[in-house]
């Protein structure tokens, strides 16, 4: 089995206290494109409210995330929302791996250049397959 001993969240290093596992998976193909897509939809919208998009397309050649932050201004003290769009293509993705730490569950999303990278979480088992499965299905060619 494999072990990590660090992981970056969208940009900054978390160093995780203790070790983190990584889970053997198995693809369920029985899923449809449409369940996929719902199923990969749902999980970016319960993901942890700091780390949620604001907006999710799920296209049948990639994943689509808009996130917006708020930003004070020291001149005007004016807040402005600035928009930042990741793109996952599916054709592009990195091997996915289930990892466990601290009863959490957490995909590594990225492309195979790492220049687009996110954690997803989740606090099941189940709901980690799922996407997992979900995604599976999403790479596979009609």
């Amino acid at each position: 089995m494999k072990v990590l001993d660090c992981a970056f969240l969208t940009g900054a290093v978390l160093v995780m206290s203790a070790c983190s596992t990584v889970i053997p998976y198995e693809p369920n193909a029985r899923l449809t494109r449409d369940e996929a897509r719902s199923t990969l939809k749902r999980t970016f919208e319960e993901q942890p409210e700091k780390l949620r998009p604001v907006a999710v397309e799920i296209g049948d050649d990639a994943i689509r995330l808009g996130f917006s932050t708020v930003k004070s201004s020291f001149l005007s003290g004016a807040l402005a929302g600035i928009e930042k769009r990741e793109t996952y293509y599916f054709s592009n993705l990195a091997d996915l791996q289930l990892v466990q730490n601290k009863g959490r569950w957490l995909i590594d999303l990225s492309n195979r250049g790492g220049s687009v990278r996110r954690w997803v979480f989740f606090y099941n088992q189940k709901q980690a397959t799922d996407f997992l499965d979900a995604m599976s299905r999403m790479t596979r060619p009609d």
